[in-house]
């Protein structure tokens, strides 16, 4: 089997809007293309996360509020998760366990994540389904270069997040809204400083 053949196809299987469509036709390419490719869990249109949301864990509702604003970069995005890395410890594969994070990359720039679960990945694909794949049983799209992070608790995760967030240019478009319904939660002494 040409893995870049059955990545070709599952990018564009993905690219189609219909993803409840997307499972049969994974399914379907079994056939000419044996995978090991399972559905675990279909998306929930009420609750859309994407991949590093779901990897992380990250607390839904400050993700979904942020992400209505639609301001570009100011959600949970690879830009976010270059810079959650500087925070994670990189591991070797074969130091991996199960639950720890997997990230994708295209050109060092992270395009995907998941998490690993007996030497396979449980990712979510795009604002698909929950898939349990192979390494590179994935869409050409989310990169080739794989590396492996130690996990860290969703409040953490959230917590990183929620500094991204202040941090970000774009911030000042939000930052009173945010803080009152947000700050009590996650406390900032430059954010507090700034609204008292």
């Amino acid at each position: 089997m040409n893995s870049s053949d059955l990545r070709t196809r599952l990018r564009v299987i993905t690219s189609t809007a219909d993803i409840d469509h997307h499972p049969y036709a994974i399914e379907n390419l079994r056939t000419d293309f044996p995978h090991t490719i399972q559905l675990l869990e279909r998306n929930n249109p009420k609750f859309p996360r994407n991949c590093f949301e779901w990897a992380l864990n990250l607390d839904q509702e400050i993700t979904h509020w942020v992400c209505d604003f639609g301001l570009p970069e100011l959600f949970a995005g690879s830009r976010f998760a270059l810079e959650l890395i500087l925070h994670m410890t990189k591991i070797s594969e074969g130091d991996a366990t199960d639950g720890d994070l997997v990230l994708y990359f295209d050109k060092q720039i992270p395009t995907h994540a998941g998490r690993l679960k007996e030497s396979q990945v449980v990712s979510k694909w795009g604002t698909g389904h929950i898939y349990k794949h192979g390494f590179l049983e994935v869409p050409e799209s989310y990169g080739s270069k794989i590396r492996f992070y130690r996990t860290m608790p969703p409040s953490v995760a959230t917590a990183r997040f929620v500094s991204y967030i202040r941090h970000h240019p774009d911030y000042g478009a939000i930052d009173e809204i945010f803080e009152e319904r947000f700050g009590h939660l996650y406390p900032d002494s430059h954010a507090q400083k700034h609204h008292s």
